[in-house]
């Protein structure tokens, strides 16, 4: 007896439980295969976390150093912009807000560029509809790429120059 005279001779009700019944043990398969794949993973992250605080970053962050920089600086600027209690010495408090928004806007220039986020924006579902890129997509992500860089290298002089008052 082949599979399609198996068929012929269920309920459709029957058919459907038995679907239902394989989609469950599929699902908690994966979840206890990806379990299992990901101990070692999780092994490594209790050790990132050790390190982080024995010596403030781990091995992970210097292999990806300016991910995690972006990921540590962006964030801190953006609070102290938001709950500054004071500025420098020589500054306004107007004067000093500025300033923190060119820092900010360098580091999320430096972001884009690191998360490469130009492609969807010119060519959007690329990857879902499994589409090549195209020679135009590439040159103005290249173009918006520069753009980017630029204004995080003119932002930086800002962030080097006032690198000592950035405190609170």
């Amino acid at each position: 007896m082949n599979m399609e005279e198996n068929i012929e001779y269920q309920s459709i009700g029957e058919l459907e439980e038995k679907i239902r019944h394989i989609q469950g043990y599929r699902k908690m398969y994966y979840r206890v295969r990806r379990f299992i794949k990901d101990v070692p993973y999780n092994i490594r992250k209790v050790k990132w976390f050790i390190q982080r605080g024995k010596r403030g970053w781990a091995d992970c962050d210097w292999w990806g150093m300016d991910y995690y920089l972006i990921s540590i600086i962006l964030p801190m600027l953006k609070e102290l912009k938001k709950n500054q209690h004071g500025h420098p010495a020589d500054l306004t408090e107007e004067k000093w807000n500025k300033i923190l928004d060119e820092m900010v806007e360098g580091f999320e220039a430096a972001e884009r560029v690191l998360n490469d986020e130009y492609v969807d924006k010119f060519q959007p579902n690329w990857f879902e509809n499994n589409e090549k890129l195209t020679k135009e997509t590439l040159n103005k992500c290249l173009e918006e790429t520069k753009k980017d860089q630029k204004i995080f290298k003119e932002k930086m002089k800002v962030f080097v120059k006032y690198f000592f008052g950035l405190w609170d």
